[in-house]
């Protein structure tokens, strides 16, 4: 054996370790991961996905085997989460980002059957293929209506008293409602949420 090729044997050898440790730290990040991912080659074929993906959607392992076209996972998401099939589901499943790997992130929104709402984040990758992460979102977007209906609630409240009110710190209006503005004469405009308190000495002097 020539020295050269000796070499590049032996090399190849030592490298396998580490090649086999990525691929184990790799394996367990994905396991253990709350979001889902599943990666696509380019030619839409499935490479790898993480127990949390089939789980989000209710999938089987079958239904999961590498090779699997793109097409034919997102039919089994929907078979699973959307009976009556909304066109909704098809775009966000099944649109893909631009062949651009450089591109930003490809971003969509959708609520289950059962009330969930699920974002799916896609990229390309440099080769061509494609890595999509799905987020359960529901607690966060629970949280964001309570607060928009605890706030259209303080609005109307407020609308609705006899007494003008008005909050703010020492540059900007917090909150005033529509009888304050009245009660001074003035736009509603210059009582809006984050205008400065300044315009309005003229008025309260």
């Amino acid at each position: 054996m020539s020295r050269p090729q000796k070499q590049t044997n032996e090399a190849s050898r030592a490298s396998d370790p580490s090649r086999q440790e990525a691929t184990r730290l790799l394996d367990s990040v994905l396991e253990n991961m709350n979001h889902g991912v599943v990666v696509y080659d380019k030619d839409n074929r499935l490479l790898v996905h993480n127990p949390r993906f089939a789980e989000m959607y209710g999938l089987k392992l079958e239904e999961l085997e590498p090779g699997t076209h793109r097409d034919l996972v997102a039919e089994s998401v929907i078979r699973h989460n959307w009976p009556d099939r909304p066109a909704s589901v098809y775009e966000f499943l099944e649109a893909g980002p631009t062949r651009d790997s450089k591109a930003a992130p490809e971003r969509a929104q959708i609520e289950l059957k059962d009330g969930r709402i699920h974002e799916r984040s896609a990229v390309r990758l440099p080769d061509g293929g494609l890595v999509a992460t799905h987020i359960d979102i529901t607690s966060h977007k629970r949280s964001e209506r309570e607060a928009l209906n605890k706030t259209v609630l303080l609005e109307l409240t407020l609308d609705a008293m006899d007494q003008g009110i008005l909050a703010h710190d020492s540059r900007t209006i917090a909150l005033a409602n529509r009888r304050f503005a009245e009660l001074l004469g003035i736009p509603e405009r210059l009582v809006e949420e984050g205008q400065p308190v300044e315009p309005l000495q003229p008025y309260r002097d």
